[in-house]
C-alpha cells in the first residue's frame, strides 16, 4: 500500500483554501464537511505541496506533468487567471448556442483561466484536472 507524504497539515490546508475561497465567494460556508468534500482535490493538492497561492492567485504544480513527444515537460505548472472580463466572456461564447453548448463553453472557460489551449485539457491527468476544474469553479 502506497503512503502519501504530505508537506502541509490538513487543518492548515483547509484553512488556506477557505481563505482563498472567501476572497472570491462572499457567501458563508454553512456545512464544513460538505465544503471539505466538495473541494477535496484542491485541499489534497495543498497538503501535497502542489497548490500554493501567490498574491491570491493559485499556482498548481501538476502531480503528473504533461510530456511532449520528445519526453520533456510540455506543461508542469499552471498559473490561474482569477477572472474572465465581460468582453472575453462574450468572445468565448461566440458561435455557441446556449444551453446546447454549455459543455463547450466550460471547456473554453477552463482553458482561458489556465492560459492553455483547450486540447491541453485532454492531456492533463485526472487528479490534476479535478483540481483545475474545482478551482476554476470558484471564479465563475
Amino acid at each position: 500500500m502506497e503512503t502519501t507524504n504530505y508537506v502541509i497539515a490538513e487543518e492548515i490546508a483547509i484553512e488556506d483554501f477557505k481563505n482563498f475561497y472567501k476572497s472570491f465567494i462572499r457567501k458563508p460556508i454553512k456545512d464544513e464537511e460538505q465544503f471539505k468534500d466538495e473541494f477535496f482535490a484542491p485541499i489534497e493538492a495543498i497538503k501535497l505541496g502542489n497548490l500554493i497561492f501567490e498574491d491570491s492567485k493559485p499556482v498548481l504544480t501538476l502531480e503528473k506533468p504533461v510530456k511532449n513527444t520528445e519526453g520533456g515537460t510540455a506543461l508542469g505548472e499552471v498559473k490561474f487567471k482569477t477572472r474572465v472580463p465581460v468582453m472575453t466572456m462574450k468572445n468565448l461564447q461566440h458561435g455557441l448556442t446556449m444551453p446546447n453548448d454549455q459543455f463547450e463553453l466550460s471547456i473554453r472557460l477552463i482553458a482561458y483561466l489556465i492560459d492553455q489551449p483547450a486540447a491541453m485539457l485532454d492531456k492533463i491527468e485526472n487528479f490534476d484536472l479535478e483540481v483545475i476544474t474545482k478551482l476554476t469553479a470558484v471564479f465563475l
